[in-house]
């Protein structure tokens, strides 16, 4: 009988749930005292009976009598007495769950059934208290003589049900949760609003069905990505509406792996990318129409300033200096342009590579060096001995480099130097540059990554530049699934480091 009674309190605390027959017999050994074994296991039941908020109930269906364990009496803020009437005890619930009840434990005694309902209670002390009753019949002799089962408090639980319900249907966002198998669990209002599906259709279907057949393999790609935990930054898909149109979405998930779940947020994006299609086609074809008479105006200012058609007065001389620098601004601005129409537009670039990130950055590093000794500043390498991969496009991620280093050679005073370090971070690789040049003013760090972005100084001015590499770095590395960031001290110096996911070590041998 010990060992059976203990079995029955380890059940309780791990399953929160009070067994009948347990409860019968806590009842008739209340005489017991902490003594003895039967003592030991009340306290210990009574103990996790208040953690979990549930308790034991019966009613005897001769007297028409409701016992109660001591948590159900806490949990209506009585004081522990003897058994209550049937009708006192329905009094304590909401009118309006009265005849619910009535009818649970009216079809248990007729079908022989269980139930497991939720419902309203009003404690003695006048506290609204959402509470859940499951019960059982005891037969006796083949006819049913008592329904007896568990009470708990789940006011906490439902509260927070609540909130989030509430949280839904306000939402602009579309929200849902969703589970790694693919389909959708709860989808809020705004799911209905966007697509025209009623809940119903999009919680029956995976939610494959309803991506553009050109998005689905970038869909599962993402998928195995939240499936190792990776959550998504932003990631774009086409989703089939109910009038056959498809729209454009926007998405943020993160996974919860130990629950198999996945939470996320889309916006509809439509209207924004058929803005940006008008917008990039005419930067699109006015960059190309500047683009060819500027290089040929550089061409032939270079020709000029250089002397190939003889000797210039010294102030025509400077004047044609003046324009061939303005006209070799205009084409690198022309050129930035370009690869911000393209990245916003979603260029899909070639097929990415296993890149190894250190010979990358050497070759970055050769690329920079005639620029950096012009300026009189050192470049330094540090790399781990071992080979990191990464999934990318070689020339962008060159672009990448060549953004950052020219930026830290150019800030950086005559005699600096810059250091270039790869390391390993779990699942991912990390490159930093560092300078030590006159820093980022706390004030313009949150504009860093903007688009035309130049701190207000004359001497960042003088230094030239577009203003748009910063935000064409950021855009490259994020297209990667990698994170960009800075830290920077005013007068000592900035460090610009991303990470970028480490890939597997390819097969055979890629050059970069």
């Amino acid at each position: 009988m010990f060992v059976s009674f203990n079995a029955g309190c380890a059940f309780l605390a791990l399953n929160v749930v009070v067994t009948t027959k347990l409860w019968q017999t806590l009842q008739m050994r209340r005489f017991a005292t902490e003594n003895n074994p039967f003592g030991l296991a009340m306290k210990l039941f009574r103990q996790a009976e208040r953690m979990a908020k549930v308790g034991g109930w019966e009613l005897d269906l001769e007297t028409k009598k409701v016992s109660w364990t001591d948590e159900v009496f806490r949990i209506h803020e009585l004081p522990i007495g003897p058994a209550l009437d049937l009708e006192e005890a329905l009094s304590y619930y909401a009118p309006s769950f009265q005849p619910k009840i009535r009818q649970c434990v009216e079809e248990a005694i007729a079908k022989g059934t269980s139930f497991d309902e939720k419902f309203i209670l009003r404690t003695a002390k006048g506290r609204r208290v959402w509470v859940r009753a499951k019960g059982q019949v005891e037969s006796c002799n083949g006819k049913v003589a008592k329904v007896n089962g568990t009470f708990q408090d789940i006011s906490e639980r439902m509260e927070a049900v609540t909130w989030l319900e509430r949280f839904f249907s306000m939402s602009l966002d579309m929200i849902c949760v969703a589970n790694e198998e693919g389909y959708f669990l709860q989808v809020s209002p705004s799911f209905t609003r966007v697509l025209g599906y009623s809940e119903e259709e999009l919680l029956s279907k995976p939610f494959l069905s309803f991506v553009h057949p050109d998005d689905i393999e970038a869909t599962l790609k993402e998928m195995e990505t939240l499936n190792e935990g990776i959550p998504t930054v932003m990631f774009e898909n086409r989703y089939l509406t109910a009038d056959g149109e498809y729209k454009w979405l926007a998405w943020m998930s993160q996974p919860v792996t130990e629950d198999n779940l996945i939470f996320a947020t889309a916006r509809d994006i439509t209207e924004q990318k058929k803005l940006f299609w008008m917008k990039d086609e005419f930067i699109s074809v006015v960059s190309h129409e500047l683009r060819t008479p500027i290089t040929s105006v550089a061409g032939s200012l270079a020709l000029l300033a250089n002397g190939v058609v003889g000797e210039l007065p010294k102030s025509a001389q400077q004047m044609v200096d003046i324009a061939h620098r303005n006209s070799q601004r205009l084409i690198r601005l022309i050129n930035d342009i370009l690869d911000v129409q393209k990245i916003e537009a979603g260029y899909p670039g070639t097929k990415l590579n296993s890149l190894d990130l250190g010979l990358l950055l050497e070759a970055s590093l050769e690329a920079i060096q005639g620029f950096a000794e012009q300026r009189g500043v050192v470049c330094e390498l540090h790399c781990p001995e071992e080979t990191l991969w990464v999934e990318a496009e070689s020339e962008r991620l060159h672009q990448v480099m060549a953004n950052l280093l020219s930026n830290a050679v150019k800030f950086s005073l005559e005699g600096g130097s810059v250091t270039v370090s790869l390391a390993k971070e779990g699942k991912t690789a990390k490159v930093s540059v560092q300078d030590q040049g006159m820093g980022i003013a706390p004030e313009f760090a949150p504009q860093v990554f903007q688009k035309f972005a130049q701190a207000d100084s004359s001497n960042t001015r003088q230094l030239g530049g577009t203003g748009l590499g910063l935000y064409i770095t950021k855009s490259i590395v994020e297209r990667y699934k990698g994170i960009i960031a800075f830290d920077s001290t005013p007068g000592e110096g900035t460090t610009f480091s991303f990470v970028l996911p480490l890939s597997e070590t390819p097969s055979r041998p890629l050059e970069n």
